[in-house]
């Protein structure tokens, strides 16, 4: 079994836990039973809640009406933010406590990639792009200030009951402390990161 070299840039060190993943053209591949990626619980990622952030990744998988977590934090005993793919495989972004699902019309469990962002605009909208184009816009953001205390994982929730587990691949997971735009979104959703960028907190290369 081959590990993939990953790189994770946080604005404070923390430990990378990686469990058995098998790396396929450099992308992370996910059995859907047990492996995922644990990026712990630095305050950058606590606090992320705290204002505005964007959560984007690459995920192919063939795994069809199953819900999956991309990257979260959930867990029964509190608030959490969480990408993931929703029951019929459409884009849904979990925001504290509430989750906001794009149509059953953007269904991407079909064994390709796809380029998946979930934009929460502080205090004004919530927001999912599906390669590069906006599919999804809630309005508004009502859900106020909050703060994960728990471990963030890719892959996979925490809560082992909801967990969720990816089957399929993952790559370039990139969590921001701000919005994104779609221009920003588009110039470099192809492209790999420095990993110094301004505002960028965690990065799966």
């Amino acid at each position: 079994m081959k590990n993939r070299n990953l790189v994770l840039w946080l604005i404070l060190t923390i430990m990378l836990m990686v469990t058995g993943l098998l790396a396929t053209d450099y992308a992370l591949d996910f059995d859907g039973i047990n492996d995922y990626v644990d990026l712990g619980s630095p305050s950058a990622l606590v606090n992320l809640g705290q204002g505005s952030y964007t959560i984007e990744a690459w995920i192919k998988t063939s795994d069809s009406n199953t819900r999956q977590c991309i990257v979260g934090n959930w867990d029964w005993s509190y608030s959490a933010y969480v990408l993931e793919l929703y029951s019929s495989g459409q884009p849904r972004m979990y925001v504290y406590n509430t989750g906001y699902n794009a149509s059953t019309d953007y269904d991407v469990d079909d064994g390709l990639w796809h380029h998946i962002v979930g934009v929460r605009d502080f205090g004004n909208d919530i927001k999912i792009y599906l390669d590069g184009e906006e599919i999804y816009s809630y309005g508004s953001d009502n859900e106020g200030s909050f703060t994960v205390p728990g471990n963030t994982m890719i892959a996979r929730n925490p809560e082992s009951d909801w967990a969720l587990h990816f089957d399929g691949n993952i790559d370039e997971v990139r969590i921001w402390n701000d919005v994104r735009t779609q221009t920003e979104i588009q110039d470099n959703m192809y492209n790999e990161l420095a990993g110094n960028e301004d505002n960028l907190v965690a990065y799966l290369e």
